[in-house]
C-alpha cells in the first residue's frame, strides 16, 4: 500500500484518483466546447469514455483462460465501468453548462 493518500489507517487513493479524474474532465470538456467549432474536437472526451466502455467489453469477451484458478473479468469490467460512469457525470454536466450559456 502506498502510504500517500493513508489517514488514520484508511486509504483515499480511488477517492482522490477519482476526483482529480472528474476535475480534470470538466475541465477540459467546457475549455473544449468554449474554444473549438468542430463537434468532433468537443467531443473527445466522450470518445475516451466510449473507448473505456468497448474496454470493458473486451475485458468480458475475452475472459481468462478455461484452465485459470479465478476469472476475475466480470469484476475487472465492472470497475472500468464505474469509472466511466463517473467519469460520464463532469462531461454532460460541463455539455449542460455550454447549452445553458449559448442560448442566452
Amino acid at each position: 500500500m502506498i502510504k500517500l493518500f493513508v489517514i488514520n489507517g484508511v486509504d483515499y487513493s480511488l477517492f482522490a484518483i477519482g476526483g482529480v479524474a472528474v476535475v480534470i474532465f470538466f475541465a477540459a470538456q467546457l475549455a473544449l466546447c468554449f474554444k473549438t467549432r468542430k463537434m468532433w474536437v468537443k467531443l473527445i472526451p466522450v470518445y475516451f469514455i466510449g473507448l473505456l466502455v468497448v474496454l470493458a467489453v473486451l475485458a468480458v469477451t475475452i475472459g481468462a483462460p478455461p484452465d485459470s484458478f479465478m476469472d476475475l473479468s466480470g469484476l475487472v469490467a465492472i470497475v472500468i465501468l464505474c469509472f466511466a460512469l463517473l467519469l460520464g457525470f463532469p462531461v454532460g454536466a460541463a455539455w449542460v453548462i455550454y447549452r445553458i450559456k449559448n442560448n442566452k
